[in-house]
């Protein structure tokens, strides 16, 4: 192949260079795909590698690039905030590298033949595992976030949960739940009940949390399912409650 690819990711150029056989990616195009605005700090900030001068011909004559290997091109995308970060990693390894192997002499492994060489691939091998960690580490939010929306497809809310015992929206379920530290808030539009500490461990409730496209996130108490019987610990008390202080 050519020693220079021209890759498009979401309209965005990414030129790809192999330099004895193995891919080298021009910093500034990754830098501009994941969101950072001062490539050369980025750069210094996240690559650990060694950074390569490489000439190309550009629009405002031959001009050396900075270029980057394909490990500091991970930790670029580790670094990105952007939610795109993610979708580019995968299309580099689903379509960028295949297409280098097929047409150039760039392979995904390749066996060391010198000591320093096999202890350069184990301090390779370290570095991705710890990458992994960390982005292990960063997803396990979403993932938490994603149980809880999963778990939440399966709950109801307060009021549809105590229609199973027969007590109806107009009884005074709220005040009972906020006096005995069941819930916490108001109520109101903007500050909603959320369950207590003490109704997350008793397994009365849930908390689901919706992310609005402002980035803003609201938080709801409801009632698993299968949280029901737990219920019947309290309703007692609840009902005997609510005939002491009547709704109005």
């Amino acid at each position: 192949m050519n020693d220079l690819q021209v890759f498009q990711f979401e309209g965005e150029k990414v030129r790809v260079i192999e330099l004895e056989g193995e891919p080298w990616f021009v910093g500034k195009d990754v830098c501009e795909v994941l969101g950072f605005g001062d490539a050369t700090t980025a750069i210094r900030s996240h690559c650990r590698g060694v950074q390569k001068l490489h000439p190309l011909q550009t629009a405002g004559g031959k001009q050396e690039v900075r270029i980057i290997s394909e490990h500091d091109l991970y930790r670029l995308i580790m670094g990105s905030t952007l939610p795109s970060a993610e979708k580019f990693e995968a299309w580099v390894m689903e379509e960028v590298l295949p297409s280098i192997r097929k047409t150039g002499s760039y392979s995904a492994f390749k066996l060391p033949t010198t000591f320093a060489e096999a202890l350069y691939l184990a301090a390779d091998l370290e570095t991705k595992r710890a990458l992994l960690e960390a982005k292990i580490e960063k997803d396990a939010p979403k993932l938490e976030s994603h149980a809880a929306l999963m778990a939440s497809e399966d709950s109801e809310s307060i009021t549809d949960a105590m229609k199973t015992f027969g007590i109806p929206p107009r009884k005074n379920v709220f005040p009972f739940l906020v006096e005995k530290h069941y819930l916490v808030g108001t109520g109101r539009k903007y500050d909603p009940y959320l369950p207590s500490q003490k109704a997350l461990d008793e397994k009365l409730m849930i908390k689901r949390e919706t992310v609005y496209g402002n980035g803003k996130v609201r938080g709801q108490a409801r009632v698993m399912k299968s949280q029901l019987d737990n219920w019947r610990k309290i309703i007692p008390r609840m009902e005997k409650w609510m005939e002491e202080h009547p709704s109005k």
